[in-house]
């Protein structure tokens, strides 16, 4: 480490002789800096510039070792830093990284999550753009860089502020990716993004891939960190580690992150990250505000982590974390079912196989197409959560199963091998929650007993899609095709008995696809089906009728089976769901409505006055079906059956914890042509008010 003055004095002169050029730019002070810092510290590597151009990122990164410390952000020479622009610009890295250093070149700022640290000059420009020179100044400016060039991580001890920091980590992340897809076609980020958009999602943007690219990494590296049983050590590298290798996408996808060959100008804000999880007791934070509160800090965290990072995004993609209680119900429900309605005395943990009849490549020439049929035995009581999310139906569906081993553990391992992985599916779109189901499930079954290495049925792909073909020679192909494949079999050739799920309310949907404009259309009819709805059919729109759809036709294929999705309540008698409502009678033997009412929109309050809250934090009200299909049914139309619950959130929560649904005083709803309500009506009443016309 060089003597303070004569360095800070050969900055000086740097920095004048540049001036006199009449043509000196911000950049052309950079070097200068760079060797400033260099002589002013010890064992501190400078980083000129650590992202794309257009992208968004500080101007110097400061490490020691493979260690993110620091950082700094320089303007021109002649720009006052205190100026309300520049101040907030300063303002964001530090929500990100916890504090930035100021400066253009002279005027210096240390700002941290307090505001201004502390301010100095060694130098002031006189109008002629000459140097009045500080000397004075040179030993406590020097004190500052070195003081600043410290390691001292920043003190987390909040969820709330971890999910600050993460999210604002992500922004830079996220905007950083989109230049990058700008600017290098051969770069690997660009792509995965070619494939994503071959295989997974036709219309698939940059920007919606960047914030896709954005979410899962921040959130993939927390999780890991999470379960993280080295707590002194964390990197790229063994976060990688910690993923499951049963899954060759999700190490693909994060085996770049650790590659050597990574993009630095990407890499750097990555290693901040884990910087941040390494200093932080993510665990300890978890179990302060989510275990203790019997929450289950993987999935509510994200809700935390989201609604920072981007309010308005969760809104946008009906991304609305179920609550345990109402999941609970649902599962407990659909066990109860399938053992007094089915006869499956083990409900959910049922393993009675049946015949199935399996297309494969036939390679004996005997057929036209090369393909031939075999039948094999497969499990009857196949289940899938089409909008899995982060796993947390199946979570429960696991649980609720492992139940039946209590005083049997030795038997659960060799279970879950032959008679659980092989019928518990799920599907998801976005790949940050993809990446979090399979790390959760993953750790509830090793948490539970199971020391097994198979895949989880857990895919990615758009349940509301057909199948696609292969597309060769692009970056992850091979493993987002055989996602792609495995979920088409599911869907079109797997007997699926159970359909659970909270599928994503969207009014405005994005899914536009032939097939989901299909499962949408088959609502859009007079009761009857003969003639099309005569009417607006916006509403039927919703991404979770299509979901519905989606698992009638399940149902339906199977020829026997159960639907069970919390979701808005609208379709219960909106006349615009009639031809939906027909439909589903037509489908299904019986129908049971929870609704949980609390739609804002309605102003709905309880029968006694009180108040009626939502069991989400959202404005419409919800409901829960349960959709039952036997094979022999002597009905025509559905029997409905319904039960309301009012009250405020935590007495619906508590009511759902203790409801058996073999004991609820369901209400026989007596519907009528056209309208087929789902609840009961007093049609004399009704009738009379018509005749007055």
């Amino acid at each position: 480490m060089s003597n303070y003055k004569s360095v800070i004095q050969d900055y000086l002169s740097n920095l004048e002789k540049f001036l006199k050029t009449g043509d000196a730019k911000e950049h052309t002070y950079r070097p200068a800096f760079q060797h400033l810092i260099e002589n002013l510290t010890e064992d501190i590597q400078v980083i000129n510039e650590p992202a794309y151009t257009g992208g968004n990122a500080p101007d110097f990164l400061f490490k020691k070792g493979d260690t993110p410390i620091a950082y700094a952000e320089c303007k021109d020479i002649d720009i006052d830093i205190s100026k309300k622009e520049v101040q907030d610009q300063a303002k964001r890295y530090v929500d990100a990284f916890g504090k930035i250093l100021l400066t253009n070149y002279i005027d210096l700022e240390i700002i941290d999550e307090n505001g201004s640290v502390v301010k100095i000059a060694i130098a002031e420009l006189d109008n002629n753009k000459n140097l009045e020179i500080f000397e004075d100044k040179f030993e406590a400016f020097a004190d500052i860089i070195r003081d600043y060039m410290t390691t001292t991580p920043q003190t987390i001890k909040s969820a709330k502020k971890l999910a600050k920091i993460m999210a604002n980590k992500a922004k830079i992340l996220r905007d950083n990716a989109r230049a990058s897809l700008d600017q290098n076609e051969q770069s690997d980020i660009f792509k995965q993004y070619r494939t994503f958009q071959e295989v997974l999602i036709r219309d698939l943007s940059k920007e919606e891939f960047a914030d896709m690219y954005a979410q899962t990494l921040v959130y993939g590296l927390f999780v890991a960190r999470y379960y993280d049983p080295t707590l002194k050590t964390f990197s790229r590298y063994e976060a990688q580690d910690l993923l499951p290798a049963t899954n060759p996408l999700l190490k693909k996808f994060f085996g770049h992150v650790a590659g050597t060959d990574y993009d630095q100008k990407i890499a750097w804000i990555v290693d901040s990250l884990i910087e941040t999880y390494l200093a932080t007791d993510v665990a300890g934070i978890m179990h302060k505000e989510f275990v203790k509160k019997s929450k289950d800090p993987v999935l509510h965290f994200y809700e935390t982590f989201l609604t920072e990072y981007d309010k308005g995004l969760r809104k946008s993609r009906g991304v609305y974390y179920t609550p345990e209680p109402v999941v609970s119900f649902i599962v407990r429900s659909v066990d109860q079912i399938l053992k007094s309605k089915f006869g499956l005395v083990k409900g959910l943990a049922d393993t009675s196989k049946i015949p199935h009849i399996k297309k494969i490549q036939a390679t004996d020439g005997r057929t036209t197409d090369n393909i031939k049929q075999i039948t094999d035995d497969i499990h009857k009581v196949q289940i899938l959560d089409p909008a899995v999310g982060t796993g947390t139906f199946l979570n429960e569906v696991i649980h609720e199963i492992h139940k039946n081993f209590v005083g049997q553990e030795g038997m659960w391992s060799g279970y879950v091998k032959e008679h659980l992985l092989p019928r518990l599916h799920g599907f998801e779109l976005m790949m940050a929650s993809y990446t979090m189901a399979h790390l959760k499930l993953g750790v509830t079954l090793a948490e539970l007993g199971y020391n097994g290495d198979e895949r989880l049925s857990v895919w990615l792909t758009n349940s509301l899609e057909q199948g696609v073909h292969e597309v060769p020679n692009l970056f992850m192909s091979e493993w987002l095709t055989e996602e792609s494949n495995k979920a088409s079999y599911i869907k079109s050739d797997l007997p699926i008995m159970v359909v659970i799920g909270n599928p994503p309310y969207s009014g405005v949907s994005s899914n536009n696809s032939k097939e989901a404009t299909r499962l949408a259309d088959k609502y859009k009819i007079e009761p009857g089906g003969k003639q099309k709805l005569q009417e607006r059919k916006h509403w039927l729109n919703d991404d979770y009728v299509k979901f519905i759809s989606f698992a009638e036709d399940q149902i339906e294929k199977t020829g026997e089976g159960i639907v069970s999705f919390i979701t808005p309540h609208g379709y219960i008698d909106n006349p615009t769901f009639r031809g939906m409502r027909w439909h589903l009678l037509k489908t299904f033997d019986e129908i049971y409505i929870v609704d949980l009412h609390g739609n804002s929109l309605k102003k709905e309050s309880a029968p006694d006055g009180g108040k009626d809250e939502n069991v989400f934090n959202i404005q419409q009200g919800v409901s829960i079906i349960f959709g039952i299909k036997k094979k022999e049914s002597e009905n025509e139309l559905a029997n409905v059956y319904h039960l309301d619950i009012y009250g405020k959130r935590e007495e619906k929560y508590k009511i759902l914890s203790e409801l058996n649904f073999e004991n609820v005083k369901w209400d026989n709803v007596k519907y009528q042509h056209p309208q087929y309500t789902f609840l009961s009506r007093d049609y004399k009443l009704k009738d009379e008010y018509e005749k007055s016309f």
